[in-house]
């Protein structure tokens, strides 16, 4: 049962970032008054339920995950008032055009940056100066170190954090050294001398670790920080894919993103709302491919638009268009398959 919830949470979420997705493009092309024929909660399909407000229909498709928003002029067979003509989306500036188009990823990239926030407010994992590992061989466990030791000083300085701390011990190669820790209500002192390991000095001792939360607006600006350092990572990935195609295999397709959701879910809420914040700026960035019918592709051909000073003819966009869903297919297809693959006994993982 709780598996089954997992997984319902992770297609939802899925459905939460295209909705956020196609909400951006709703609300900024309602800002600059273009028509907008149809505002869906789910994937094109047939209707569930739909209400009609003003020109608008809103409403919900038997795929209710995800989302979809028609604008006037969309539909090539539709037939169009002079005024709709005006309103509608081709009839609008290219700046206006590329700002509604840019919303979609916009949005992702703000719902990533909520989302990281969240997570540095709930706090993460950092290191303290209490021992949670001893390795075996090396000279904390010669010496008698314990875990639950808390390392008080070394060469009688106060340890204030265990960055502070490690900096010490690998200036100290070779070296013997007094560390004074507390056990328990004991305070004990203990002279090592450190063993050289990658040319640093070595104890041999690992951190307990305790969740350390951020400020408000410590954790915006973190927030912040972290997708713009995410987007500038993913679109080093998609840039390297024509020529490392090797890389299309750690790509992940509805099917994966579900799967590592599940997985991050079972984590708690730290992993599963930084997982969803991963995913929604790769939502965003990948839309920004120059490939038709994405919104980046639909900017390059506003840009070509632009240049020739003229309107590309429809029937050359939706012909275009049509290649370019082509590829993607062909891509979302071979994407699904190797998520599938990863789900089977033997499956090469990710």
């Amino acid at each position: 049962m709780i598996l089954y919830l997992y997984i319902f949470l992770g297609i939802a979420a899925l459905g939460v970032l295209v909705f956020v997705h196609e909400l951006g493009h709703f609300l900024a092309g309602k800002a600059f008054n273009v028509k907008v024929n149809e505002f869906m909660i789910g994937l094109p399909s047939p209707k569930l339920a739909k209400v009609q407000r003003g020109e608008t229909t809103y409403g919900v498709t038997m795929l209710p995950f995800g989302g979809y928003v028609k604008f006037a002029g969309m539909d090539p067979t539709e037939e169009l008032s002079p005024e709709d003509e005006r309103r509608s989306f081709d009839a609008q500036s290219f700046g206006k055009r590329l700002l509604i188009l840019a919303a979609g990823p916009t949005c992702n990239m703000l719902l990533a940056a909520v989302l990281f926030a969240g997570v540095f407010m709930y706090g993460l994992p950092a290191p303290t100066t209490t021992i949670q590992t001893v390795l075996k061989g090396y000279p904390a466990q010669k010496i008698g170190l314990e875990r639950g030791d808390e390392v008080l000083s070394i060469e009688g300085k106060k340890v204030g954090s265990w960055q502070e701390m490690i900096g010490v011990l690998h200036a100290s190669a070779g070296k013997r050294i007094t560390i004074t820790v507390r056990r328990d209500r004991e305070v004990l002192t203990f002279r090592p001398t450190l063993v050289r390991r990658n040319g640093k000095g070595f104890l041999g001792i690992g951190p307990s670790f305790v969740d350390k939360g951020f400020g408000f607006f410590q954790s915006i600006w973190l927030g912040i920080k972290a997708a713009g350092l995410m987007v500038v990572s993913i679109a080093g990935f998609l840039l390297e894919l024509p020529r490392q195609a090797e890389l299309l295999q750690q790509a992940r397709g509805p099917v994966g993103i579900v799967q590592e959701s599940v997985k991050a879910a079972r984590n708690g809420f730290r992993d599963f709302a930084w997982l969803m914040g991963v995913f929604s700026v790769s939502l965003g960035v990948f839309n920004l491919i120059p490939i038709p019918p994405l919104d980046g592709g639909k900017v390059a051909l506003a840009g070509v638009e632009g240049l020739l000073r003229r309107r590309i003819p429809k029937n050359t966009v939706i012909a275009i268009s049509a290649v370019g869903a082509s590829l993607l297919v062909v891509l979302m297809i071979y994407i699904v398959v190797a998520d599938i693959g990863r789900l089977l006994p033997g499956g090469a993982g990710g």
